[in-house]
């Protein structure tokens, strides 16, 4: 067992205790801040790490914990949180509890469904959960707003909520080696986002909104569908009755505020046409477009957006302006 006190100094030199110098450990309990317990074989040592009270980080990486040690919720004052590469299938609630964490690894357990607990973790900076079994992710996932690094790759997602979009202080966003079919578009929300790892994917298109991603540095799309060429349906299902009223209630800016609460909620839904030359909305029915987009003057890869009618996809204009933002860019990775 390594123990790290917190007389270490900077140049990463600790102090290292073995199972048999436990005594020792007792004496600097008091005022150890680092602790690691990876891959050491001994659970009951885990159970113990509560008398260490000033802990700022714990590593408990590699071992074969089922379930986290009720002694570690006397652990207030950790940051970081290692649990990597153990047999975890769930989080207890008390884990609220560790208000101070800013970085938290869970990736290679077993957990299939993303442990709400730690929605409630305020100042979580850092959430590595990859290579667990998730299928979906909550919505309230929105909650975590001061994180920074998001990493979900190798899990089973195959959609992301778009509320994903809420987390303003995203820089990295990773979410290859999962099922994903396509990303929702408030995706361009994430001002603040330099990475975006989607490599080993299901994705046929993207986004167009994604060319609003100015910041974006670095994307990754090698293994998904979308590098292949493929022939577009451009069918579309014809529009209702209703939609066709409400799209001539929403062209002509006709006054429906008399109208039924439920009449005056689907107009509010309206969706204008990309054509830039098209003043048209669209409800329900909607034409897929795909449009080829030049990314660092190399790369190309399919933006979906959708057109109000047929007319407007056969059309000359319905391509979408060149984007400067693409020009940021510094990495695309698609093979």
């Amino acid at each position: 067992m390594e123990w790290s006190s917190s007389g270490s100094d900077d140049s990463g030199s600790e102090g290292v205790l073995d199972a048999s110098q436990m005594g020792d450990a007792e004496a600097v309990a008091g005022a150890l801040e680092r602790l690691v317990l990876a891959a050491n074989g001994d659970n009951e040592s885990a159970k113990t790490v509560g008398r260490f009270r000033r802990l700022h980080s714990l590593n408990l990486s590699c071992n074969t914990l089922t379930e986290l040690p009720g002694a570690l919720r006397h652990c207030a004052r950790l940051e970081k949180l290692s649990l990597r590469s153990n047999r975890l299938a769930e989080l207890p609630k008390w884990l609220t509890s560790l208000q101070n964490l800013r970085q938290l690894n869970l990736s290679g357990n077993s957990l299939a469904q993303f442990p709400m607990a730690v929605l409630e973790l305020k100042n979580l900076k850092y959430l590595y959960m990859g290579s667990n079994g998730l299928e979906s992710l909550p919505s309230a996932i929105e909650k975590l707003e001061s994180l920074q690094i998001l990493y979900l790759g190798g899990n089973r997602l195959t959609e992301v909520p778009s509320s994903l979009g809420n987390m303003l202080t995203l820089t990295a966003l990773v979410l290859c080696d999962n099922q994903l079919r396509a990303l929702p578009p408030s995706i361009a929300q994430l001002e603040n986002l330099r990475s975006l790892l989607l490599h080993k994917n299901q994705l046929r298109t993207l986004p167009q909104e994604i060319v609003g991603l100015r910041g974006l540095r670095e994307l990754s799309l090698r293994d998904n569908p979308l590098v292949v060429r493929f022939v577009r349906d451009m069918a579309q299902q014809v529009p209702s009755l209703l939609e066709l009223a409400a799209r001539v209630v929403s062209t002509h800016h006709l006054s429906y505020s008399t109208l039924p609460v439920t009449l005056k909620k689907y107009l509010d839904t309206a969706h204008h046409c990309v054509n830039p030359l098209c003043q048209g909305v669209f409800f329900d029915s909607r034409v897929e477009h795909v449009k080829f987009v030049d990314f660092c003057g190399k790369y190309r890869v399919p933006l979906l957006h959708y057109l109000c009618s047929q007319r407007c996809a056969d059309g000359p204009d319905a391509d979408l302006p060149p984007e400067a933002g693409q020009r940021l860019l510094r990495k695309v990775l698609l093979g």
